[in-house]
């Protein structure tokens, strides 16, 4: 038996397995193929999906410190 998995994702991409028997004589063949998977298509958005959210917070926490300072210094005049 052969068997190869893909080292990115750890999924079976091959085997063959080959069997041979003497009572009867007979032997068996069986061999798994993957041709097509969406397991490889990894996204290239990711990183935008991330950083986008993260800017959007980092402003409001920016808007909001802000607010509070100016409430402040028209408090203290």
């Amino acid at each position: 038996m052969t068997v190869h998995f893909d080292k990115q994702t750890g999924m079976l991409v091959e085997l063959y397995d080959y069997k041979t028997y003497t009572n009867p004589d007979y032997s068996e063949t069986i061999t798994w193929k993957i041709i097509d998977s969406n397991a490889w298509d990894v996204p290239e958005f990711p990183m935008v999906a991330l950083v986008i959210p993260l800017l959007i917070v980092a402003a409001l926490l920016a808007l909001i410190v802000y607010k509070k300072r100016s409430a402040k210094r028209k408090r203290r005049r």
